[in-house]
């Protein structure tokens, strides 16, 4: 049986029921060209194929490798389709002939691989989507720097722009994705040997793109796109399976903001904090309803600066700040919870703060209080003199007619001394609730009621 928390996701149950009704994706992702992403398509095919497994290849870019070309030898292959474009004889994959032979699994090299102009789509993703539309299980390679998100990351790294892009969703909705990775010095050294390309290619390769530095800028690219496609995948297991979080597999912070001037500081510190432990993190605000539309803006300038520093922003809806908080954070399976320490004076001395809420629900993640810098604010020079709100005005009239109350009950039993506690009672309930011009109201007031009401002469002014 599951507790109401550890009950499966309804939508994360129908995303796998969707996931199997369809082929599946395995994606070969590489930092770079000659990491040996086809190398390893093949390798595994093979191991598959003595297993018993029907696989095909659709087509697989060997660029005259002769370790790759080795690799294809006893697979199964569809031959390619012959196209014309000015003048010129093109092989390309056949997408009809794959679909006709239907096979267990179809090996589609270069997912990034455009089209000559006259197939069916312009692009090879989008022959794969059809294949796995149909139900044939399709692997593929790629190259990091063919994402699309990071096309811009790329091209500031390395200064080229790439034209062949395929959508992120496609890396999202594989099944598997398998990191083939290979340092830069063991790469730069393939190059030399001429085992990526030809000689002369090797060169220029070797004094453009492929120096050190870019490399290594894009094996860090290719290898936190995975740790974010793992983070992803345990997700999808802990909503299917009703498994309630935090995993701790990879830092996760969450930053809770409240809409105040002190939120800016916040921000920059979980930001800081999320570098150094090169983390995902995000901020969130609770929305009850009821903010001032100086608060209203004051969260709408936060989050612009959490988009600006590389964060996500969420704004949740509901009365209980600390439940919200919680929930959301089990949700992400985030591990460290960010708060900025309180500083204005509580209302109740027992009242706890929200980072003592925090610790108080949350006991599965990391608290982190940190403390906030207030902007400077133009103050108005003091006036001489007492300025009273009615409701502290009130409240404390309330204290003492109160202490008026609980004195005449205990008249018959306590002597005049210990009378005047109970109104001492009511200016100190003054002073922790409404500030030092309330206590001063509350003892000039008990001291007026405690003569007139219990010194002789009774019920006289003094």
């Amino acid at each position: 049986m599951y507790s109401a928390d550890q009950r499966p996701d309804p939508d994360a149950l129908l995303k796998a029921a969707r996931r199997e009704a369809r082929g599946c994706l395995r994606v070969f992702l590489g930092a770079a060209p000659g990491v040996g992403k086809t190398y390893t398509m093949l390798r595994t095919a093979r191991e598959r194929m003595e297993e018993g497994e029907d696989i095909v290849i659709g087509v697989v870019e060997s660029h005259g490798r002769a370790d790759t070309e080795a690799l294809c030898e006893g697979l199964a292959r569809i031959p390619l389709a012959l196209l014309q474009y000015h003048g010129r004889t093109f092989h390309e994959f056949d997408l009809d002939a794959a679909l006709a032979r239907r096979p267990c699994i179809l090996l589609v090299d270069e997912l990034a691989h455009r089209n000559i102009p006259g197939s069916r789509h312009a692009r090879r993703y989008q022959d794969i989507e059809e294949l796995l539309e149909v139900g044939i299980d399709v692997w593929t390679t790629v190259n990091v720097q063919h994402l699309e998100s990071l096309n811009d990351d790329v091209a500031r790294i390395t200064g080229i722009r790439m034209r062949e892009t395929v959508p992120d969703t496609l890396l999202e909705r594989a099944r598997d994705v398998s990191l083939v990775d290979l340092p830069p010095e063991e790469l730069l050294e393939r190059l030399r040997r001429g085992k990526v390309y030809i000689p002369e290619q090797a060169r220029a390769a070797m004094e453009g793109y492929f120096n050190e530095s870019n490399l290594n800028a894009l094996r860090e690219l290719a290898i936190q796109t995975m740790a974010e496609r793992v983070d992803a995948d345990v997700k999808v297991a802990m909503d299917a399976g009703g498994r309630v979080g935090p995993w701790p597999v990879r830092p996760h912070l969450i930053v809770v903001i409240r809409g105040g001037d002190e939120d800016i500081s916040l921000v920059r510190a979980a930001h800081r904090m999320a570098e150094r432990r090169l983390a995902v993190w995000r901020a969130v605000y609770v929305d009850k309803g009821a903010d001032s539309a100086e608060q209203q803006l004051a969260v709408e300038q936060t989050f612009s600066l959490v988009t600006r520093l590389g964060g996500d922003s969420l704004r949740l809806q509901g009365q209980s700040q600390v439940g919200e908080v919680v929930n959301y954070a089990r949700t992400v399976n985030a591990t460290t919870i960010v708060v900025g320490r309180e500083t204005k004076r509580r209302r109740w001395p027992w009242s706890r703060s929200l980072a003592q809420r925090l610790m108080a629900r949350a006991d599965a993640f990391d608290i982190v209080v940190v403390a906030q810098g207030r902007r400077k604010r133009h103050r108005m020079p003091r006036r001489i003199g007492f300025h009273l709100h009615p409701s502290q005005l009130v409240a404390a009239s309330l204290g003492v007619v109160v202490s008026l109350g609980v004195a005449l009950l205990l008249e018959p039993w306590l002597e005049l001394a210990n009378l005047s506690l109970v109104f001492l009672a009511a200016v100190l309930f003054s002073a922790v609730w409404a500030g030092t011009t309330m206590a001063m109201f509350s003892a000039v007031a008990g001291f007026l009621v405690f003569n007139f009401f219990f010194t002789q002469p009774r019920l006289r002014k003094v």
